[in-house]
């Protein structure tokens, strides 16, 4: 049997990463400029957003530094670590329209509007969905590579970029 694990190459890695850089400065951002404003909820969900982007950004360079193998047992933590954080954003997102309806925000006063930290409720579900999907991601192709051939299973490394093989099989003739 072949097995064919397909990894991100580095144009990939590179997206992955910036994107995770341009979150933890938008959420940086955006919690100082309300620090301004003095509303304190918009001000901790920009933080505990850009800590989950912080977090993502950290998988990112581990994989592409090749450490994640030493940490392989610590990616199931993290996977669950994506979990709760998904649902403690989806609960923020949720909370801050229903409290933006009942008090009846019209976004025109930024020194007590919560849609805008329901934004950042769902800006921290995301972070949080980007730790797990790529955590079990990582971990797969992680595991796949540290699996020991068995008679008759190969397995193929390709690089998604450019379909290039990375690492196969010694053919012997």
């Amino acid at each position: 049997m072949v097995k064919v694990v397909v990894v991100p190459g580095r144009k990939a890695m590179i997206l992955r990463m910036a994107a995770a850089a341009l979150g933890i400065s938008a959420g940086l951002m955006v919690a100082l400029y309300f620090i301004g404003k003095k509303n304190w909820n918009i001000v901790f969900w920009g933080f505990f957003s850009a800590l989950w982007a912080v977090a993502a950004l950290l998988l990112h360079i581990f994989y592409k530094r090749g450490k994640l193998a030493m940490y392989s047992s610590k990616l199931t933590s993290v996977i669950y670590t994506g979990i709760v954080g998904q649902v403690i954003g989806v609960i923020a997102f949720i909370v801050y329209i229903v409290l933006g309806a009942v008090h009846g925000d019209n976004l025109s006063n930024m020194e007590t509007t919560e849609f805008v930290a329901s934004v950042w409720g769902f800006m921290t579900w995301k972070w949080a969905f980007v730790l797990w999907w790529y955590g079990r991601q990582y971990r797969h192709i992680v595991l796949e590579e540290a699996l020991i051939p068995v008679e008759d299973d190969t397995t193929i490394v390709v690089e998604a970029d450019t379909n290039t093989v990375i690492k196969a099989p010694e053919v012997v003739a």
